[in-house]
C-alpha cells in the first residue's frame, strides 16, 4: 500500500477521524464496527473501507476538480443508472435522505458497495471480461442520453480533445531550456491533433466513464466491476474504448496503482492490442468517421497521460520526448489501422 500521511488519511485515532465517524454514522443510519484502507490507494483522493453492522461499504471523498455540482449530477446520476441497468456497477449507497452524497466542511463524500477484489492480472481473459464491460457501460451511455433523465448542463458534449486540460500547467515545472523546447513540440503536437480531430469530426455520443484505465477495475471470482465515475461525461462513443486501449497496451505501471514508471513505452503490447482491436472490430461496427477518429483519440489520451504524469511527479518533461515524436511521425496509429481494418 502507498505510504500515507494525515492529509491522505479519512479515518483514524484523532478528533477529525471520530467526528466524521460520527457524521457518517447519522448520515446513514448504522454502526461502524472497523475501519481499514483498500489494498490499493490512490492519493488523487481519500478512500476507506467501512464495516457496519449492516455490511461493508467503500467511503470516498469526490477529488476539487470533479466537485462542483454538474460534475457531481453527472457522475452520480450516470452511476446510480448503470448499476440499476447492469450489474457490473457498484450501486451508490444513498443517505438517509436520499441523498448521493454528503458535505463535510469544503469537500464531499459518498458511500458504495465494497466490491471484494483484486486488481488486472495481466491475463487475456481479465482484459476480455473488462470490454465486455466497456461495451456494456457504452449501450447504457446511449441509454442515458436517450431517455433524457439529467437536467439541463449535465448533457452538455465534450469533444475527446477538450480531456486535455491542464497542458498549460507544464509551463510551471519547467527547468531548462531543453524542457521548454519539449513544452513547446507538445503544445504543437496537440494542436495538430485537436485540429485533425476536428477535421474528421464525430456525431456519435454517449455519456461516458471517461476515466478507463486499468485501475479503475475490480475483478471477483466471477466478474469484473467499474468503479470510479468521477469523470464522468458525454463524449464521442469511441472515447472510453481508446483510453482503455491506450491504458492497457503502452502506459508503463507502477506495481497496481495508477503511478507510471520508466522507461517511457514507445509501442504497443503486440498480444494486447491484437486482442482488444480484434475485439472492436467485431464488436464496435466503427462508423467512417470512427474509424478515422480512433486512432487520433488514441494519440491525444496517450499524450494528454503522459502530461499527466509529469504533473504527478513520475516523469520528467524531457521524457516525454520519445512519444511525441512517435505522435507525429504516426507510427502507432498504422498498427491501430491495419488490424482494425483486417
Amino acid at each position: 500500500m502507498a505510504n500515507l500521511n494525515e492529509t491522505d488519511l479519512l479515518v483514524g485515532e484523532g478528533k477529525k477521524f471520530k467526528d466524521l465517524e460520527k457524521s457518517l454514522e447519522a448520515i446513514y443510519g448504522f454502526k461502524i464496527i472497523k475501519t481499514r484502507y483498500p489494498s490499493s490507494v490512490s492519493l488523487t483522493s481519500k478512500k476507506a473501507v467501512l464495516e457496519t453492522n449492516i455490511g461493508q461499504f467503500f467511503l470516498k471523498e469526490k477529488p476539487l476538480y470533479c466537485s462542483d455540482e454538474l460534475s457531481l449530477q453527472r457522475s452520480f446520476l450516470f452511476q446510480d443508472f448503470c448499476s440499476n441497468s447492469i450489474d457490473c456497477v457498484p450501486k451508490i449507497i444513498k443517505t438517509k435522505t436520499k441523498d448521493f452524497y454528503f458535505p463535510v466542511g469544503d469537500r464531499k463524500y459518498f458511500l458504495s458497495e465494497y466490491i471484494n477484489g483484486r486488481h488486472y492480472n495481466g491475463s487475456e481473459k481479465d482484459i476480455m471480461k473488462m470490454l465486455n464491460v466497456i461495451l456494456e457501460i457504452n449501450i447504457i451511455g446511449q441509454k442515458f442520453l436517450e431517455q433524457e433523465r439529467a437536467r439541463s448542463g449535465v448533457n452538455k458534449k465534450f469533444e475527446s480533445y477538450q480531456i486535455a486540460t491542464l497542458i498549460p500547467e507544464l509551463d510551471k515545472y519547467v527547468k531548462n531550456e531543453k524542457e521548454r523546447q519539449v513544452v513547446a513540440d507538445i503544445r504543437k503536437t496537440f494542436h495538430k491533433l485537436s485540429e485533425e480531430y476536428k477535421s474528421i469530426g464525430n456525431d456519435n455520443f454517449v455519456m461516458a466513464h471517461s476515466d478507463c484505465i486499468l485501475f479503475n477495475f475490480i475483478f471477483t471470482d466471477s466478474k469484473a466491476y467499474l468503479i470510479d465515475f468521477d469523470n464522468a461525461k458525454v463524449l464521442p462513443r469511441i472515447h472510453d474504448f481508446a483510453e482503455f486501449f491506450v491504458s492497457a497496451t503502452i502506459l508503463n505501471y507502477l506495481a497496481a496503482i495508477a503511478n507510471l514508471k520508466k522507461p517511457v513505452f514507445l509501442s504497443f503490447d503486440k498480444k494486447i492490442s491484437k486482442t482488444i482491436l480484434n475485439f472492436y472490430r467485431e464488436k464496435l461496427k466503427f462508423s467512417g468517421k470512427e474509424f478515422l477518429l480512433f486512432p487520433v483519440v488514441c494519440d491525444i489520451v496517450w499524450l494528454w497521460t503522459l502530461v499527466l504524469s509529469v504533473i504527478k511527479e513520475d516523469y520528467l518533461i524531457e521524457d516525454l520526448q520519445g512519444a511525441i515524436d512517435v505522435i507525429n511521425k504516426k507510427v502507432n496509429r498504422k498498427v491501430i489501422q491495419n488490424t482494425l481494418s483486417s
